[in-house]
């Protein structure tokens, strides 16, 4: 990330970030070509630094780029000069990020790479984060790999985010489960969230599908209107009165 200001003003950027400043030490290296934060799980010296240690890909240092990008600029310092600085890592970081959503990613960045893992392999299947890996990791040497990898990461269709709620809710809805179908569900955009509810409530709904309804419509609630408003009308085609009351608690139609 080319930037020209002066190291002490990266310092006090970043002081001043409070949502990243229990995860970043202050301290920034900067030299004539990068600037990158000192995060965890990241050694500075190498540039294919693992998220995890079970789960390493090339774009991790572009993660850390995306973090630091944002944390100046929340600050209102700039950050120009870096906007062509690995432009296909950062393709693929966005696809990434609009494929299983933002607070997944950061989750993985630094808690560890399980919950990224998981989400990933709901929408393609067992052991398929291995295969985006591998290719990623192959970058340097394939001029073909972020072609390749971007098309593994084509946002997901209606019946592929409901496919991969299902995938992931099969064994139960417990804690853990409920904060990862939030964390991955929370990123998708409005009328995404509004299509998936409404897949599940086009068949025989099950007190699991109200179950799931209630985890997608909590994990953003700054979008509980716009929800609500379009999943009303449905409310009537319940046949369970009991279900009705659920969904509009859920809505918060009462």
């Amino acid at each position: 990330m080319k930037i020209t200001n002066e190291s002490n003003a990266f310092n006090n950027a970043l002081n001043g970030v409070s949502m990243m400043k229990s995860r970043i030490n202050t301290k920034i290296f900067i030299d004539e070509n990068v600037c990158v934060s000192h995060f965890p799980r990241v050694t500075i010296g190498s540039v294919t630094r693992s998220i995890a240690n079970d789960a390493s890909f090339s774009s991790c240092t572009r993660t850390t780029q995306r973090f630091a990008v944002e944390a100046v600029l929340a600050t209102g310092n700039s950050v120009a000069g870096s906007e062509r600085t690995y432009v296909r890592e950062q393709e693929v970081v966005a696809a990434l990020v609009n494929f299983v959503g933002d607070p997944i990613l950061r989750n993985a960045y630094f808690n560890g790479a399980s919950t990224l893992v998981s989400a990933y392999e709901a929408f393609h299947g067992s052991r398929s984060f291995a295969i985006l890996k591998r290719i990623l990791d192959g970058a340097s040497s394939d001029a073909t790999a972020f072609d390749r990898a971007l098309r593994l990461l084509r946002p997901p269709s209606i019946e592929q985010r409901v496919g991969a709620i299902e995938a992931l809710s099969e064994e139960g809805l417990d804690g853990t489960t409920r904060e990862l179908l939030s964390q991955m569900v929370s990123g998708w955009s409005v009328a995404d969230r509004i299509a998936v509810i409404n897949s599940f409530l086009d068949w025989w709904v099950s007190d699991n599908d109200l179950d799931l309804i209630e985890v997608i419509v909590n994990s953003n609630s700054g979008d509980r209107p716009a929800i609500a408003s379009a999943l009303q009308p449905r409310i009537r085609s319940l046949t369970s009165i009991g279900q009705r009351t659920r969904l509009r608690l859920i809505l918060g139609v009462v």
